[in-house]
């Protein structure tokens, strides 16, 4: 928090961050000193023999983007500092109508003194709304205002154009000046977004000039009706691609404003009043009204969205992707135990995140036959029973499946991710994890899985598609960056040499884990071929001594390996450590973190895997005596039994 009050317009200093501006309504301006916590109250008022300033609600700053410690700020008039504040001088003369609002006629006429007025929590009137100072000329200023006028001056405020608005096409007098943006890239452009909803009049006004002011163009184009423009923002690398924030959403144009499409992914059809990008990450982050912040993380791909839409698919290369374990503050993920009475956003997702395009979703068969009887109904064609053969392959038929393939710098396969199977722009996001090494185990189960964190370097990834279980590339290779996002107090071990070790860890688990299941198919075994037994139509004392021989030593091998039965049954400490112990320390000590495993970790995954080596040898042993017992079980006669 910067300063009480509603809160309104604020600016921070480039290059500083521990600068800011803020106010609370009509013009109340402070600097607040992030490090200290203290704010200095900086508006300037008019000399002795000068009229009282006039000050918006929510009245623009401006940092000059020449000077960081030029700061522009406006009442009627607009006011420059060159020391952050702390000295003014008024660089224009009123720029408004200058009209008393007490005498604006409402409902027609003037309105008596007797009338129940309120005007000490409204906006003042003929006030400067927006404010905007040319990147690439300094001293171009622009100046907007609340009763229809914009200024402009070419030489740092000596001289100013007052220009009506209602000299724009199709604008009313009354419009409001709700921003007014100069362009990034060429000096001689401004854009201008205004409203006239306090007059009944809902239109999106939306300006383009090419000369200073002087002419102006319509783009609001194909903007939906009723949706007033609050805010505009150029993208700083493509000088076509805006973004508009307005009454009910966030639109984009990679044309100069000649079509507009929205911009919805997950946000809601709120009033968005304020839009910015933060350059350094590509972000473009809306401010809305009573609906917080929302943010769109690198949006890079709309700058190339144009050549794009000519492919089948493109899978746009992404920012570096930190590497990194999302930090636990509450001890879980997120906020833990705290409650809905505890605020806390998601941050974006953990890893590599893509933007790719697909022209047209996937179809299988049955999508592919419905499409077309559809389109024999509309053409009033009657639509004929399928051949059978023809809905057998269907019924058959594998669900198609887009996939993103990750690979490293030698071309070795890390991971596979499922990507959602949808026409348009769609996002999907590696962990930065490699494939598990654990055995498939149900056919049923899902297709994707990650271990591991994959070490920092270059990958590269791919779109490919799978139709009927078969697997074609969609786009080529795009090559990315995986870096450190930061280093711990401690010196940690070598990236690679960390992920080598757990890569490590991960494959003795597995290998645990496989052990695992030969030693419950074994049992399961052994409890088949009892069953078998007795239904044999002859007997065998000695075989059978040997098979419930064999199932005593797969129970003594199981407390070698997991401890006493009972003990575990209490959950009551075994006499020594075991298997599961010393590899639950190794992988659990590194878990949750990049630190890499220590001379302890290391030691105890020795031990694990030493306890291993002996336990598979002397469970594939007793595995190779069941399999020599079953074969003299066929030969008592004894059913088969099947897997």
């Amino acid at each position: 928090m910067t300063v009480f009050g509603d809160g309104h317009q604020p600016a921070t200093e480039p290059g500083n961050p521990n600068i800011v501006y803020s106010q609370w309504q009509q013009g109340n301006l402070v600097r607040h000193d992030r490090t200290t916590g203290e704010i200095v109250y900086l508006q300037p008022m008019a000399a002795p023999d000068e009229p009282n300033e006039r000050w918006n609600w929510d009245s623009p700053v401006l940092v000059s983007p020449h000077n960081p410690a030029r700061i522009y700020f406006a009442s009627q008039r607009v006011w420059r500092s060159d020391n952050r504040g702390d000295a003014w001088n008024a660089i224009s003369p009123d720029l408004t109508s200058s009209t008393e609002r007490v005498r604006t006629p409402y409902f027609g006429e003037e309105q008596g003194w007797d009338n129940p007025w309120d005007i000490y929590a409204m906006s003042q009137y003929s006030t400067i709304t927006s404010l905007a100072e040319s990147p690439l000329r300094e001293g171009l200023l622009y100046a907007g205002t609340d009763d229809g006028f914009i200024g402009v001056s070419e030489n740092g405020g000596d001289n100013w154009r007052k220009i009506k608005v209602s000299s724009l096409p199709g604008v009313p007098s009354t419009a409001f000046v709700n921003d007014i943006r100069a362009d990034l890239h060429n000096e001689n452009t401004v854009y201008i977004a205004l409203d006239n909803h306090k007059f009944g009049d809902f239109k999106s006004y939306l300006f383009k000039s090419t000369d200073r002011g002087r002419t102006w163009i319509s783009i609001a184009a194909n903007l939906p009706d009723r949706h007033l423009c609050w805010r505009l923002v150029q993208d700083h690398e493509a000088p076509n691609l805006l973004f508009v924030a307005t009454e009910f959403g966030v639109f984009a144009t990679v044309d100069g404003g000649k079509d507009w499409f929205r911009l919805s992914g997950g946000m809601p059809t709120i009033a968005v009043r304020d839009i910015t990008i933060q350059r350094r990450e590509n972000d473009l982050v809306a401010g809305t009204f009573g609906r917080g912040i929302y943010i769109l993380d690198d949006y890079t791909s709309l700058r190339s969205l144009s050549q794009a839409l000519q492919e089948e698919a493109v899978l746009f290369s992404p920012r570096k992707a930190l590497w990194y374990l999302p930090r636990n503050n509450m001890g879980v993920d997120g906020k833990g135990f705290q409650g809905d009475n505890y605020y806390l956003a998601e941050n974006p997702p953990h890893g590599a995140t893509f933007t790719y395009y697909l022209k047209e979703s996937l179809k299988d068969a049955t999508s592919r036959r419905q499409a077309g009887e559809k389109a024999l109904k509309k053409q009033g064609k009657t639509v004929s029973f399928p051949e059978w053969g023809d809905l057998n392959k269907e019924l058959n038929e594998l669900d198609p499946v887009v996939w993103l393939v990750i690979k490293d710098s030698n071309g070795k396969l890390v991971n596979r991710v499922k990507a959602e199977n949808k026409d348009g722009l769609q996002r999907v996001t590696w962990d930065l994890r490699s494939a598990s090494p654990s055995p498939i185990t149900n056919p049923q189960g899902g297709r994707t899985s990650s271990a591991n964190l994959a070490p920092p370097g270059i990958y590269t990834a791919q779109l490919v598609k799978e139709e009927n279980g078969l697997q074609t590339a969609l786009t080529d290779d795009v090559a990315f960056e995986v870096v450190p996002m930061r280093e711990g107090t401690l010196p940690a071990a070598d990236p690679a040499a960390a992920t080598a070790w757990y890569a490590q860890v991960e494959q003795l688990k597995s290998d645990v884990q496989r052990m695992d299941r030969h030693y419950k198919k074994a049992l399961d075994r052994i409890e088949l071929m009892r069953r078998a037994y007795d239904r044999a139509p002859s007997t065998n004392d000695e075989w059978l001594g040997e098979l419930m021989g064999l199932r005593d030593e797969l129970l003594a091998w199981d407390i070698r390996k997991n401890g006493d039965l009972a003990k575990r049954q209490l959950r009551e400490r075994q006499a020594e450590p075991l298997l599961g112990d010393y590899l639950w320390n190794a992988s659990f000590g590194t878990y949750g973190n990049t630190y890499g495993g220590t001379e302890n970790h290391r030691r105890n995954f020795q031990f694990a895997e030493a306890l291993y080596r002996v336990l598979l040898k002397d469970l594939d042993a007793i595995r190779a005596e069941v399999g020599m017992l079953e074969e003299r079980l066929q030969a008592l006669g004894a059913p088969p039994i099947e897997d």
